[in-house]
């Protein structure tokens, strides 16, 4: 995939809500990319999920070819926009980014998944926020050096 073509078509396709393509979402809503959000509800997922390599989603479709993999496709957008450094230890930091981020999405995704139970949800909302506030801390410090 040329990252050179100035008239790329990228399709990111996901459920509607955050979610797993989130990070994808903010990297190319920084980048000021051209893309289409493509976002299903849960009724279409049992029709759509065997026609998907892996059975999973988010796919990013870009001219025709299809990545899969969240962070396969959150670390492709970051090489396409510049967003990786230059050398072997700052693109390793721009994984490291990736990592971060995943391991607090990771502990938020059962704050979404009850979101239909607001006793649950608020109860797993304090269990990550124990998680995800020193990380976005820790990510920041990170960031900063």
């Amino acid at each position: 995939m040329s990252s050179s073509k100035k008239s790329e078509m990228m399709t990111l396709l996901y459920f509607n809500l955050p979610g797993r393509a989130e990070i994808s979402r903010l990297i190319l809503a920084y980048a000021g990319a051209d893309f289409e959000d493509k976002r299903i509800e849960f009724s279409e997922w049992p029709k759509l999920k065997p026609t998907l390599p892996y059975n999973q989603l988010p796919t990013l479709d870009v001219d025709g070819q299809k990545l899969c993999q969240s962070m396969t496709v959150a670390r492709f957008l970051a090489n396409k926009y510049n967003l990786t450094g230059h050398s072997a230890a700052s693109k390793a930091q721009a994984d490291e980014v990736c990592d971060a981020l995943k391991d607090m999405q990771e502990k938020l995704f059962p704050v979404a998944l009850n979101r239909n139970n607001p006793a649950v949800m608020k109860e797993k909302l304090a269990e990550a926020l124990k998680v995800c506030t020193p990380g976005f801390a820790n990510l920041e410090k990170r960031l900063e050096s």
